[in-house]
C-alpha cells in the first residue's frame, strides 16, 4: 500500500491539476465495506467504498490518498479508534474514474 500526497501544477490552459507523489509505502489492512450504483452524467457509476487498517500516521488525511495496486482510494475519514496512536482507520472511496 503507498500512501500519496498531492501538489498543484499547471497543464497546458493554466488549470490548476493535482500531482500524485509516493509519500510512504506502508502495511495495511483493506476491505470492502459497501457498494453502490448510481447514474451520474446519464451512465451508471459503481461507487467501492473501502475500510484501511494501518499503523498510526500524524500526517495521515484525507488530504491523502491510497494507491493499493491499480486501485486508488481517496481517504474520505481517519480516525484513531481508541486515541492511543497505534492504529488508523480510514474510510475511503474508490476512485473509480481512472
Amino acid at each position: 500500500m503507498t500512501l500519496e500526497s498531492s501538489t498543484e501544477s499547471a497543464d497546458s490552459y493554466g488549470q490548476a491539476v493535482p500531482i500524485w507523489k509516493p509519500t510512504a509505502n506502508m502495511p495495511a489492512l483493506v476491505r470492502p465495506i459497501k457498494a453502490e450504483e448510481g447514474i451520474r452524467a446519464g451512465q451508471v457509476d459503481s461507487l467501492v467504498t473501502h475500510m484501511v487498517l494501518t499503523r498510526f500516521r500524524q500526517d495521515l488525511t484525507t488530504a491523502k490518498r491510497f494507491k493499493f495496486g491499480t486501485q486508488i482510494l481517496n481517504i474520505t475519514k481517519a480516525v484513531d479508534p481508541d486515541n492511543r496512536n497505534q492504529w488508523i482507520e480510514c474510510e475511503c472511496i474508490e476512485d473509480t474514474d481512472g
